[in-house]
């Protein structure tokens, strides 16, 4: 987080880690700053808190893992299906 604090004709900024309870003990000046702001997610840290409970891992990770492995053996079974089909087939030309 940053707090935009201009006091005493002064400005700067004051940070503190999302993780932190307090602020940091230093104060930036507007000359230290080296990075800008480019795209900011609203509720974005609500999600990744959800993600991080048991149902939010299960639903954001274990739900979609299984629905992607689910499809892949599909077209794994469809591919062999059509093999054998391809085979049968030749052997079928073959013996005629």
């Amino acid at each position: 987080m940053i707090e935009n604090i201009f006091e005493n004709d002064s400005y700067y900024f004051k940070t503190k880690g999302d993780a932190n309870e307090d602020p940091d003990p230093w104060i930036v000046q507007p000359e230290q700053v080296q990075g800008a702001l480019l795209l900011t997610i609203p509720y974005y840290g609500y999600l990744l808190y959800y993600a991080g409970t048991p149902i939010g891992f299960v639903l954001m990770v274990i739900v979609p893992a299984a629905l992607l492995i689910g499809n892949e053996e599909k077209k794994i079974i469809k591919l062999k299906k059509e093999e054998k089909n391809e085979q049968k087939n030749h052997s079928d030309s073959t013996a005629n």
